[in-house]
Protein backbone atom coordinates (compact mmCIF):
# COMPACT_ATOMS: atom_id res chain seq x y z
CA UNK A 1 0.00 0.00 0.00
CA UNK A 2 1.54 3.05 -1.31
CA UNK A 3 1.75 5.88 2.02
CA UNK A 4 -0.65 8.67 1.00
CA UNK A 5 0.85 11.96 3.20
CA UNK A 6 -2.09 14.70 4.43
CA UNK A 7 -2.48 16.91 1.48
CA UNK A 8 -5.73 18.22 2.81
CA UNK A 9 -6.72 19.52 7.10
CA UNK A 10 -8.80 17.75 8.95
CA UNK A 11 -11.20 19.38 11.61
CA UNK A 12 -9.10 20.81 14.91
CA UNK A 13 -9.64 18.57 17.71
CA UNK A 14 -10.38 19.87 21.30
CA UNK A 15 -7.03 20.44 23.04
CA UNK A 16 -7.01 17.88 25.17
CA UNK A 17 -7.84 15.61 22.61
CA UNK A 18 -4.12 17.04 20.55
CA UNK A 19 -2.70 16.97 24.21
CA UNK A 20 -3.56 13.13 24.24
CA UNK A 21 -2.31 12.69 20.45
CA UNK A 22 0.90 14.73 21.27
CA UNK A 23 1.81 13.35 24.05
CA UNK A 24 1.29 9.55 23.39
CA UNK A 25 3.47 9.96 20.15
CA UNK A 26 6.14 11.54 22.23
CA UNK A 27 6.05 8.65 24.50
CA UNK A 28 6.64 6.13 21.73
CA UNK A 29 8.93 7.91 19.30
CA UNK A 30 11.41 9.24 22.22
CA UNK A 31 15.39 8.50 21.35
CA UNK A 32 15.18 7.59 17.44
CA UNK A 33 13.27 4.53 18.26
CA UNK A 34 9.64 3.28 18.50
CA UNK A 35 8.87 2.32 21.96
CA UNK A 36 5.39 0.16 20.98
CA UNK A 37 4.28 -0.50 24.50
CA UNK A 38 4.06 3.14 24.70
CA UNK A 39 1.21 2.81 22.10
CA UNK A 40 -0.71 0.38 23.85
CA UNK A 41 -3.08 2.54 25.72
CA UNK A 42 -6.62 2.06 27.86
CA UNK A 43 -8.51 5.25 26.88
CA UNK A 44 -11.23 5.58 29.46
CA UNK A 45 -13.61 8.56 28.20
CA UNK A 46 -16.94 9.30 28.89
CA UNK A 47 -19.15 8.71 26.33
CA UNK A 48 -19.49 11.52 23.52
CA UNK A 49 -15.70 12.95 24.70
CA UNK A 50 -14.51 12.40 20.93
CA UNK A 51 -12.80 9.04 21.39
CA UNK A 52 -13.26 8.60 17.69
CA UNK A 53 -11.25 11.47 16.22
CA UNK A 54 -8.91 11.17 18.57
CA UNK A 55 -7.80 7.70 17.84
CA UNK A 56 -8.32 8.07 14.11
CA UNK A 57 -5.95 11.60 14.30
CA UNK A 58 -3.26 9.53 16.63
CA UNK A 59 -3.25 6.31 14.19
CA UNK A 60 -2.65 8.64 11.08
CA UNK A 61 0.24 10.93 12.22
CA UNK A 62 1.68 7.53 13.72
CA UNK A 63 1.55 6.37 10.00
CA UNK A 64 2.83 9.60 8.70
CA UNK A 65 5.91 9.40 11.19
CA UNK A 66 6.52 5.73 10.15
CA UNK A 67 6.49 6.64 6.58
CA UNK A 68 8.86 9.23 7.19
CA UNK A 69 11.40 6.77 8.73
CA UNK A 70 10.26 4.47 6.03
CA UNK A 71 9.30 1.74 8.33
CA UNK A 72 7.39 -1.34 7.11
CA UNK A 73 4.68 -1.13 9.43
CA UNK A 74 3.83 2.45 8.15
CA UNK A 75 1.71 0.49 5.22
CA UNK A 76 0.13 -2.48 7.75
CA UNK A 77 -3.60 -2.18 8.13
CA UNK A 78 -5.23 -1.08 11.52
CA UNK A 79 -8.12 -3.45 12.97
CA UNK A 80 -10.71 -1.58 13.80
CA UNK A 81 -13.35 -4.42 15.90
CA UNK A 82 -16.26 -2.14 16.72
CA UNK A 83 -19.78 -3.03 17.62
CA UNK A 84 -22.06 -4.11 14.48
CA UNK A 85 -24.52 -1.22 14.63
CA UNK A 86 -21.25 1.46 14.40
CA UNK A 87 -19.44 0.33 11.61
CA UNK A 88 -20.53 3.08 9.55
CA UNK A 89 -19.96 5.59 12.24
CA UNK A 90 -16.57 4.88 11.97
CA UNK A 91 -16.29 5.11 8.47
CA UNK A 92 -18.02 8.65 8.49
CA UNK A 93 -15.36 9.46 10.81
CA UNK A 94 -12.65 8.37 9.27
CA UNK A 95 -13.83 10.35 6.10
CA UNK A 96 -14.22 13.34 8.14
CA UNK A 97 -11.63 13.65 10.27
CA UNK A 98 -8.82 11.86 7.84
CA UNK A 99 -9.80 12.95 4.98
CA UNK A 100 -6.97 12.38 2.87
CA UNK A 101 -7.88 8.41 3.11
CA UNK A 102 -9.93 7.36 0.54
CA UNK A 103 -13.33 5.57 0.96
CA UNK A 104 -11.61 2.59 -0.73
CA UNK A 105 -9.45 2.50 2.07
CA UNK A 106 -11.83 1.79 4.98
CA UNK A 107 -12.64 -2.02 4.51
CA UNK A 108 -16.13 -3.10 5.80
CA UNK A 109 -16.39 -6.26 6.66
CA UNK A 110 -20.26 -7.23 6.09
CA UNK A 111 -22.25 -9.49 4.74
CA UNK A 112 -22.93 -13.60 4.34
CA UNK A 113 -19.77 -16.16 5.04
CA UNK A 114 -19.25 -16.12 1.14
CA UNK A 115 -18.54 -11.75 1.17
CA UNK A 116 -17.13 -11.74 4.40
CA UNK A 117 -14.34 -14.28 3.22
CA UNK A 118 -14.27 -11.99 0.12
CA UNK A 119 -12.97 -9.27 1.86
CA UNK A 120 -10.72 -10.76 3.93
CA UNK A 121 -8.85 -12.07 1.10
CA UNK A 122 -8.69 -8.30 -0.48
CA UNK A 123 -7.32 -7.50 2.54
CA UNK A 124 -4.31 -9.53 1.76
CA UNK A 125 -4.48 -8.76 -1.92
CA UNK A 126 -4.16 -5.02 -1.40
CA UNK A 127 -4.27 -3.87 2.44
CA UNK A 128 -6.62 -0.66 3.02
CA UNK A 129 -5.62 1.52 5.95
CA UNK A 130 -8.32 0.38 7.86
CA UNK A 131 -10.29 -3.02 8.16
CA UNK A 132 -13.46 -1.88 10.09
CA UNK A 133 -14.91 -5.20 11.70
CA UNK A 134 -17.63 -6.54 14.40
CA UNK A 135 -16.99 -8.65 17.04
CA UNK A 136 -18.59 -11.89 15.75
CA UNK A 137 -16.66 -11.50 12.42
CA UNK A 138 -13.48 -11.71 14.77
CA UNK A 139 -14.70 -14.76 16.05
CA UNK A 140 -15.98 -16.12 13.48
CA UNK A 141 -12.87 -16.28 11.50
CA UNK A 142 -10.43 -16.48 14.53
CA UNK A 143 -8.54 -18.92 12.03
CA UNK A 144 -8.33 -16.12 9.61
CA UNK A 145 -7.15 -13.00 12.01
CA UNK A 146 -4.92 -15.44 14.06
CA UNK A 147 -2.83 -16.21 10.74
CA UNK A 148 -2.82 -12.78 9.51
CA UNK A 149 0.91 -11.13 9.66
CA UNK A 150 -0.01 -8.39 11.44
CA UNK A 151 -1.95 -5.52 12.04
CA UNK A 152 -0.41 -2.03 13.03
CA UNK A 153 -2.97 -1.50 15.37
CA UNK A 154 -5.58 -3.23 16.84
CA UNK A 155 -8.35 -0.86 18.00
CA UNK A 156 -10.98 -2.12 20.55
CA UNK A 157 -14.46 -0.45 20.63
CA UNK A 158 -16.80 -0.36 23.28
CA UNK A 159 -14.00 -2.48 24.85
CA UNK A 160 -15.94 -3.60 27.80
CA UNK A 161 -17.37 -5.94 25.38
CA UNK A 162 -14.72 -8.26 26.15
CA UNK A 163 -14.75 -8.05 29.83
CA UNK A 164 -16.21 -11.86 30.04
CA UNK A 165 -12.43 -13.71 29.61
CA UNK A 166 -14.01 -16.92 28.30
CA UNK A 167 -15.98 -15.57 25.95
CA UNK A 168 -15.19 -16.62 22.06
CA UNK A 169 -14.88 -13.57 20.91
CA UNK A 170 -12.71 -12.54 23.79
CA UNK A 171 -10.67 -15.16 23.04
CA UNK A 172 -10.86 -14.58 19.34
CA UNK A 173 -9.68 -11.03 19.75
CA UNK A 174 -6.74 -11.75 22.24
CA UNK A 175 -5.08 -13.72 19.68
CA UNK A 176 -4.39 -11.03 16.56
CA UNK A 177 -1.43 -10.05 16.54
CA UNK A 178 -0.24 -6.08 16.63
CA UNK A 179 2.39 -4.00 17.15
CA UNK A 180 -0.07 -1.78 19.58
CA UNK A 181 -3.49 -2.19 20.94
CA UNK A 182 -5.80 0.35 22.25
CA UNK A 183 -9.53 -0.10 23.68
CA UNK A 184 -12.05 2.78 24.01
CA UNK A 185 -15.05 2.77 26.84
CA UNK A 186 -16.95 5.44 28.47
CA UNK A 187 -17.98 2.05 31.12
CA UNK A 188 -14.75 0.01 31.83
CA UNK A 189 -16.84 -1.60 34.88
CA UNK A 190 -20.22 -2.43 33.66
CA UNK A 191 -21.22 -5.07 36.68
CA UNK A 192 -18.04 -5.20 39.26
CA UNK A 193 -14.47 -4.45 39.33
CA UNK A 194 -13.67 -7.67 37.49
CA UNK A 195 -14.96 -6.70 34.11
CA UNK A 196 -11.88 -4.31 34.01
CA UNK A 197 -9.33 -7.26 34.10
CA UNK A 198 -10.01 -8.41 30.92
CA UNK A 199 -9.61 -5.39 28.97
CA UNK A 200 -6.20 -4.53 31.14
CA UNK A 201 -4.99 -8.22 29.49
CA UNK A 202 -6.26 -7.49 26.24
CA UNK A 203 -3.75 -4.07 26.39
CA UNK A 204 -0.78 -6.10 27.94
CA UNK A 205 -0.95 -9.16 27.78
CA UNK A 206 2.84 -10.42 27.51
CA UNK A 207 4.02 -11.99 24.62
CA UNK A 208 2.69 -14.91 22.43
CA UNK A 209 2.38 -18.57 23.99
CA UNK A 210 2.61 -21.09 21.24
CA UNK A 211 1.37 -24.36 22.06
CA UNK A 212 -0.17 -27.73 20.34
CA UNK A 213 -4.22 -28.69 20.57
CA UNK A 214 -5.29 -32.02 19.79
CA UNK A 215 -8.43 -31.09 17.47
CA UNK A 216 -10.76 -34.10 15.52
CA UNK A 217 -10.94 -38.18 15.63
CA UNK A 218 -7.43 -38.62 13.88
CA UNK A 219 -5.76 -36.37 16.11
CA UNK A 220 -4.49 -33.63 14.22
CA UNK A 221 -2.37 -30.81 15.59
CA UNK A 222 -3.38 -27.46 15.21
CA UNK A 223 -1.25 -24.49 16.49
CA UNK A 224 -2.50 -21.45 18.05
CA UNK A 225 -1.82 -18.89 19.98
CA UNK A 226 -3.30 -19.21 23.75
CA UNK A 227 -2.73 -16.16 25.58
CA UNK A 228 -6.12 -15.39 26.99
CA UNK A 229 -5.63 -17.15 30.46
CA UNK A 230 -1.49 -16.01 30.78
CA UNK A 231 -0.80 -13.74 33.57
CA UNK A 232 -0.73 -9.87 32.29
CA UNK A 233 2.63 -8.18 33.28
CA UNK A 234 1.60 -5.56 34.80
CA UNK A 235 -1.83 -7.19 36.08
CA UNK A 236 -1.53 -10.62 37.13
CA UNK A 237 -3.58 -13.54 36.31
CA UNK A 238 -7.03 -13.01 37.04
CA UNK A 239 -7.38 -14.91 39.77
CA UNK A 240 -4.88 -12.74 41.81
CA UNK A 241 -6.21 -9.79 40.88
CA UNK A 242 -10.16 -10.49 41.84
CA UNK A 243 -8.80 -11.85 44.96
CA UNK A 244 -7.28 -8.21 45.44
CA UNK A 245 -9.74 -6.26 44.11
CA UNK A 246 -13.50 -8.08 44.13
CA UNK A 247 -15.55 -9.36 47.26
CA UNK A 248 -16.12 -13.01 47.25
CA UNK A 249 -19.25 -15.31 48.75
CA UNK A 250 -18.11 -18.29 48.97
CA UNK A 251 -20.65 -21.51 50.07
CA UNK A 252 -20.89 -25.01 49.38
CA UNK A 253 -22.65 -24.04 46.09
CA UNK A 254 -19.68 -21.95 44.61
CA UNK A 255 -18.35 -18.76 44.77
CA UNK A 256 -19.39 -15.98 43.37
CA UNK A 257 -17.81 -12.28 43.21
CA UNK A 258 -20.67 -9.51 44.76
CA UNK A 259 -18.74 -6.27 45.11
CA UNK A 260 -15.40 -4.49 45.17
CA UNK A 261 -12.39 -3.87 47.58
CA UNK A 262 -9.52 -1.88 47.92
CA UNK A 263 -10.94 0.20 45.08
CA UNK A 264 -8.76 3.84 45.79
CA UNK A 265 -5.88 1.04 45.46
CA UNK A 266 -7.10 -0.11 42.41
CA UNK A 267 -7.47 3.48 40.87
CA UNK A 268 -4.19 4.37 42.09
CA UNK A 269 -2.45 1.40 40.46
CA UNK A 270 -4.28 2.61 37.02
CA UNK A 271 -3.16 5.56 37.63
CA UNK A 272 0.53 5.00 38.26
CA UNK A 273 0.68 2.62 34.96
CA UNK A 274 0.31 5.37 32.55
CA UNK A 275 -1.59 2.98 30.29
CA UNK A 276 -5.09 4.38 31.49
CA UNK A 277 -6.15 7.91 29.64
CA UNK A 278 -9.45 9.08 31.67
CA UNK A 279 -11.46 11.88 30.47
CA UNK A 280 -14.56 12.45 32.51
CA UNK A 281 -17.40 14.73 30.22
CA UNK A 282 -17.72 17.50 33.17
CA UNK A 283 -13.75 17.92 33.45
CA UNK A 284 -13.40 18.35 29.31
CA UNK A 285 -16.40 19.19 28.04
CA UNK A 286 -18.20 22.83 28.05
CA UNK A 287 -21.84 21.00 29.03
CA UNK A 288 -24.55 21.46 30.79
CA UNK A 289 -25.15 19.24 33.78
CA UNK A 290 -27.78 16.88 33.34
CA UNK A 291 -30.71 17.83 35.20
CA UNK A 292 -32.13 14.62 36.23
CA UNK A 293 -36.36 14.00 37.25
CA UNK A 294 -37.94 11.75 38.50
CA UNK A 295 -41.95 11.75 37.80
CA UNK A 296 -44.23 9.74 40.11
CA UNK A 297 -47.55 8.16 38.14
CA UNK A 298 -50.46 6.26 39.41
CA UNK A 299 -51.13 2.96 37.73
CA UNK A 300 -54.17 3.00 35.59
CA UNK A 301 -56.93 0.75 37.53
CA UNK A 302 -56.18 -2.56 34.51
CA UNK A 303 -52.26 -1.82 35.51
CA UNK A 304 -53.02 -1.97 39.40
CA UNK A 305 -55.14 -5.01 38.40
CA UNK A 306 -52.19 -7.03 36.95
CA UNK A 307 -49.74 -5.85 39.56
CA UNK A 308 -51.62 -7.11 42.52
CA UNK A 309 -52.23 -10.82 40.74
CA UNK A 310 -48.41 -11.23 40.22
CA UNK A 311 -47.37 -9.40 43.70
CA UNK A 312 -49.66 -11.84 45.40
CA UNK A 313 -48.92 -14.86 43.61
CA UNK A 314 -44.86 -14.00 43.84
CA UNK A 315 -45.31 -13.58 47.48
CA UNK A 316 -47.47 -17.00 48.10
CA UNK A 317 -44.51 -18.31 45.64
CA UNK A 318 -41.21 -16.90 47.30
CA UNK A 319 -42.39 -17.60 51.17
CA UNK A 320 -43.45 -21.08 50.05
CA UNK A 321 -39.85 -21.95 49.36
CA UNK A 322 -38.17 -21.91 52.61
CA UNK A 323 -34.22 -21.53 52.16
CA UNK A 324 -32.93 -20.72 49.22
CA UNK A 325 -29.13 -20.32 48.12
CA UNK A 326 -27.88 -17.80 45.90
CA UNK A 327 -28.81 -19.60 42.54
CA UNK A 328 -32.63 -19.37 43.60
CA UNK A 329 -31.95 -15.46 44.18
CA UNK A 330 -30.74 -15.12 41.09
CA UNK A 331 -33.79 -16.79 39.27
CA UNK A 332 -36.40 -14.79 41.54
CA UNK A 333 -34.65 -11.61 40.94
CA UNK A 334 -34.84 -13.29 36.74
CA UNK A 335 -38.69 -13.16 37.36
CA UNK A 336 -39.06 -10.18 38.44
CA UNK A 337 -38.87 -9.14 34.46
CA UNK A 338 -43.08 -9.56 34.67
CA UNK A 339 -43.45 -7.07 37.09
CA UNK A 340 -40.74 -4.66 35.63
CA UNK A 341 -43.03 -5.08 32.07
CA UNK A 342 -46.48 -4.62 34.13
CA UNK A 343 -45.20 -1.18 34.94
CA UNK A 344 -43.82 0.14 31.77
CA UNK A 345 -46.51 -2.15 29.25
CA UNK A 346 -49.75 -1.28 28.30
CA UNK A 347 -52.28 -4.52 29.62
CA UNK A 348 -52.49 -5.51 26.17
CA UNK A 349 -49.11 -4.91 25.05
CA UNK A 350 -47.94 -6.92 28.46
CA UNK A 351 -50.61 -9.69 26.97
CA UNK A 352 -48.88 -9.79 23.54
CA UNK A 353 -45.17 -9.43 25.17
CA UNK A 354 -46.11 -12.64 27.62
CA UNK A 355 -48.06 -14.63 24.99
CA UNK A 356 -48.68 -18.02 26.71
CA UNK A 357 -45.64 -18.14 29.12
CA UNK A 358 -47.46 -16.93 32.00
CA UNK A 359 -45.43 -16.72 35.33
CA UNK A 360 -44.86 -19.91 37.27
CA UNK A 361 -46.00 -17.66 40.14
CA UNK A 362 -49.11 -16.51 38.81
CA UNK A 363 -50.80 -19.66 36.57
CA UNK A 364 -53.66 -18.20 36.56
CA UNK A 365 -52.84 -14.36 36.16
CA UNK A 366 -55.95 -12.89 34.47
CA UNK A 367 -55.02 -9.72 32.15
CA UNK A 368 -57.74 -6.96 31.48
CA UNK A 369 -57.60 -5.79 27.96
CA UNK A 370 -56.66 -2.12 27.94
CA UNK A 371 -54.69 0.24 25.37
CA UNK A 372 -53.97 2.85 28.22
CA UNK A 373 -50.92 2.54 30.05
CA UNK A 374 -49.88 5.59 32.83
CA UNK A 375 -46.45 6.06 31.04
CA UNK A 376 -48.02 6.26 27.81
CA UNK A 377 -50.78 8.56 28.69
CA UNK A 378 -47.93 10.92 30.18
CA UNK A 379 -45.78 10.85 27.34
CA UNK A 380 -48.07 11.99 24.89
CA UNK A 381 -49.27 14.90 27.08
CA UNK A 382 -45.29 15.66 27.51
CA UNK A 383 -44.31 15.53 23.90
CA UNK A 384 -47.66 17.52 23.08
CA UNK A 385 -47.37 20.49 25.98
CA UNK A 386 -43.62 20.46 27.09
CA UNK A 387 -41.32 20.90 24.37
CA UNK A 388 -40.09 24.22 23.16
CA UNK A 389 -39.31 25.32 19.59
CA UNK A 390 -36.53 22.95 17.99
CA UNK A 391 -36.48 20.58 21.03
CA UNK A 392 -36.24 16.69 20.05
CA UNK A 393 -36.31 13.41 22.30
CA UNK A 394 -34.81 9.99 22.66
CA UNK A 395 -37.11 7.60 24.29
CA UNK A 396 -35.71 4.16 25.70
CA UNK A 397 -37.47 0.83 26.64
CA UNK A 398 -36.18 -2.33 26.80
CA UNK A 399 -38.86 -4.14 24.97
CA UNK A 400 -39.41 -3.77 21.18
CA UNK A 401 -43.46 -4.20 22.64
CA UNK A 402 -42.92 -0.93 24.08
CA UNK A 403 -40.51 0.88 21.42
CA UNK A 404 -43.16 -0.38 18.23
CA UNK A 405 -46.17 0.38 20.13
CA UNK A 406 -44.79 3.64 21.31
CA UNK A 407 -44.30 4.71 17.67
CA UNK A 408 -47.46 3.63 16.55
CA UNK A 409 -48.96 5.88 19.55
CA UNK A 410 -47.13 9.02 18.95
CA UNK A 411 -47.60 8.63 15.26
CA UNK A 412 -51.58 8.54 15.51
CA UNK A 413 -50.54 11.97 17.76
CA UNK A 414 -49.36 13.56 14.71
CA UNK A 415 -45.74 13.11 16.12
CA UNK A 416 -42.96 12.40 13.87
CA UNK A 417 -40.84 9.53 14.95
CA UNK A 418 -38.27 7.68 13.95
CA UNK A 419 -37.08 4.52 15.54
CA UNK A 420 -34.34 1.62 16.04
CA UNK A 421 -34.19 -1.81 17.62
CA UNK A 422 -32.31 -5.03 16.92
CA UNK A 423 -34.02 -5.93 13.70
CA UNK A 424 -33.18 -2.55 11.99
CA UNK A 425 -30.07 -3.23 9.79
CA UNK A 426 -26.60 -0.99 10.76
CA UNK A 427 -26.50 0.78 7.95
CA UNK A 428 -29.91 1.72 7.81
CA UNK A 429 -29.38 3.06 11.59
CA UNK A 430 -27.07 5.17 10.85
CA UNK A 431 -29.38 6.73 8.12
CA UNK A 432 -31.96 7.28 10.92
CA UNK A 433 -29.67 8.82 12.85
CA UNK A 434 -28.66 11.14 10.58
CA UNK A 435 -32.36 12.19 9.86
CA UNK A 436 -33.36 12.55 13.18
CA UNK A 437 -30.51 15.03 13.41
CA UNK A 438 -31.27 17.02 10.50
CA UNK A 439 -35.13 16.77 9.77
CA UNK A 440 -36.67 19.71 12.18
CA UNK A 441 -40.01 17.62 11.40
CA UNK A 442 -38.82 14.35 12.97
CA UNK A 443 -39.13 15.30 16.79
CA UNK A 444 -38.95 12.02 18.44
CA UNK A 445 -36.20 8.91 18.46
CA UNK A 446 -37.23 5.70 20.01
CA UNK A 447 -35.08 3.16 20.36
CA UNK A 448 -33.81 -0.20 22.21
CA UNK A 449 -31.03 -1.24 23.94
CA UNK A 450 -30.17 -1.55 20.19
CA UNK A 451 -29.72 2.11 20.21
CA UNK A 452 -27.95 2.51 23.70
CA UNK A 453 -24.74 2.47 22.13
CA UNK A 454 -22.39 4.16 18.45
CA UNK A 455 -25.13 6.95 18.05
CA UNK A 456 -25.08 10.39 18.01
CA UNK A 457 -28.18 11.91 18.25
CA UNK A 458 -27.14 15.65 19.77
CA UNK A 459 -30.24 17.40 18.28
CA UNK A 460 -32.13 15.93 21.04
CA UNK A 461 -32.17 17.51 24.42
CA UNK A 462 -34.42 15.34 26.76
CA UNK A 463 -34.26 11.71 27.26
CA UNK A 464 -37.07 9.72 28.72
CA UNK A 465 -36.13 6.32 30.08
CA UNK A 466 -39.83 4.14 29.97
CA UNK A 467 -38.46 1.50 32.38
CA UNK A 468 -35.36 1.71 34.50
CA UNK A 469 -32.41 -0.61 33.01
CA UNK A 470 -30.65 -2.69 35.54
CA UNK A 471 -27.41 -1.59 35.01
CA UNK A 472 -26.03 1.98 35.11
CA UNK A 473 -23.95 1.45 31.83
CA UNK A 474 -26.86 0.96 29.97
CA UNK A 475 -28.21 4.23 31.52
CA UNK A 476 -25.08 6.24 30.82
CA UNK A 477 -24.69 4.80 27.28
CA UNK A 478 -28.38 5.94 26.80
CA UNK A 479 -28.62 9.24 27.61
CA UNK A 480 -24.90 9.97 26.46
CA UNK A 481 -26.59 9.33 22.77
CA UNK A 482 -26.90 13.50 23.32
CA UNK A 483 -25.10 14.84 26.05
CA UNK A 484 -22.13 14.77 24.01
CA UNK A 485 -19.39 16.50 21.64
CA UNK A 486 -21.12 19.56 19.85
CA UNK A 487 -24.45 19.39 22.37
CA UNK A 488 -25.22 22.97 22.98
CA UNK A 489 -28.77 22.80 25.20
CA UNK A 490 -29.79 22.16 28.31
CA UNK A 491 -30.20 17.79 28.31
CA UNK A 492 -33.17 16.62 30.61
CA UNK A 493 -32.90 13.03 31.68
CA UNK A 494 -36.76 11.70 32.70
CA UNK A 495 -37.78 8.63 35.05
CA UNK A 496 -41.07 8.30 34.62
CA UNK A 497 -41.84 5.49 37.14
CA UNK A 498 -45.38 3.96 38.82
CA UNK A 499 -45.89 4.60 42.63
CA UNK A 500 -45.00 2.30 45.11
CA UNK A 501 -43.84 -0.48 42.71
CA UNK A 502 -40.41 -2.62 41.07
CA UNK A 503 -39.49 1.34 39.53
CA UNK A 504 -39.16 2.71 43.03
CA UNK A 505 -37.43 -0.07 44.41
CA UNK A 506 -35.02 -1.78 42.07
CA UNK A 507 -32.20 1.02 42.38
CA UNK A 508 -31.21 0.17 45.10
CA UNK A 509 -29.20 -2.59 43.44
CA UNK A 510 -27.98 0.18 40.92
CA UNK A 511 -26.83 2.34 43.46
CA UNK A 512 -24.58 -0.12 44.84
CA UNK A 513 -22.59 -1.12 41.77
CA UNK A 514 -22.20 2.25 40.89
CA UNK A 515 -20.51 2.99 43.80
CA UNK A 516 -18.21 0.34 43.29
CA UNK A 517 -17.59 1.55 39.75
CA UNK A 518 -16.95 5.18 40.57
CA UNK A 519 -14.12 4.30 43.46
CA UNK A 520 -12.81 2.15 41.13
CA UNK A 521 -11.89 4.62 37.87
CA UNK A 522 -12.89 8.02 39.74
CA UNK A 523 -12.19 7.47 43.62
CA UNK A 524 -15.49 8.31 44.07
CA UNK A 525 -14.70 11.81 43.26
CA UNK A 526 -17.70 11.58 40.51
CA UNK A 527 -20.54 9.33 42.48
CA UNK A 528 -23.26 8.85 39.96
CA UNK A 529 -24.84 6.90 42.29
CA UNK A 530 -26.64 9.75 43.53
CA UNK A 531 -29.30 8.91 40.53
CA UNK A 532 -30.49 6.37 42.25
CA UNK A 533 -30.71 6.88 45.46
CA UNK A 534 -34.72 6.50 45.90
CA UNK A 535 -35.08 3.60 48.51
CA UNK A 536 -32.93 1.59 50.22
CA UNK A 537 -34.80 -1.29 50.30
CA UNK A 538 -32.73 -5.03 49.93
CA UNK A 539 -35.22 -7.77 50.70
CA UNK A 540 -35.95 -9.53 47.14
CA UNK A 541 -39.78 -9.09 48.43
CA UNK A 542 -39.41 -5.77 48.77
CA UNK A 543 -38.44 -4.69 45.57
CA UNK A 544 -42.44 -5.17 44.48
CA UNK A 545 -43.02 -2.87 47.23
CA UNK A 546 -44.39 -2.70 50.40
CA UNK A 547 -48.22 -1.95 50.28
CA UNK A 548 -48.62 -5.12 47.99
CA UNK A 549 -46.82 -7.74 50.57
Amino acid sequence: MKQKQPTKPAPRLKPYQERFVRETLEKALRGGTIDWSALNIALFADMGTGKTPATILLLEWLRHLLGARKMEEADWPVLLVVPAAVKWNWRAEIRRFAPWVEEKDTLIVEGVKKQRLDHLRAILAQPPRYVVVNYETVRVHRDWFQAHPGFLCVVVDEAHAIKNREAKRTVAIKAVEAKCRIALTGTPITNKPDDLWSIMHFIDPGGPYMRGVWTGKKERRKKEIIRYRDASPQWGSYWSFTDRYCEWERSRFGARIIGGKNLEELNDRLQSTKVMTRWRRSEVLSLHPIIYSYITLHPTVEQAQIYDQLARGYVAYVKALGRVDWRKITSLLAQLTYFRRATTLTPREFALATGDQEPAFAPDLQIPISDSGAKQEWLVHFLSNNLQDGEKVLIFSDWTACTRSLVRRLERNGIATVAVDGSTAHKKRFELQERFNSDDGVRVFVGSPAAYEGLNLQAACHVVFMNLPWRPKDVFQAYSRCHRLGQRRQVTVLFPMLEDTIDMTMTNTLQKKQRDIDLAIDRGEINTARLFEVTTKEQVLDMIGGSWL
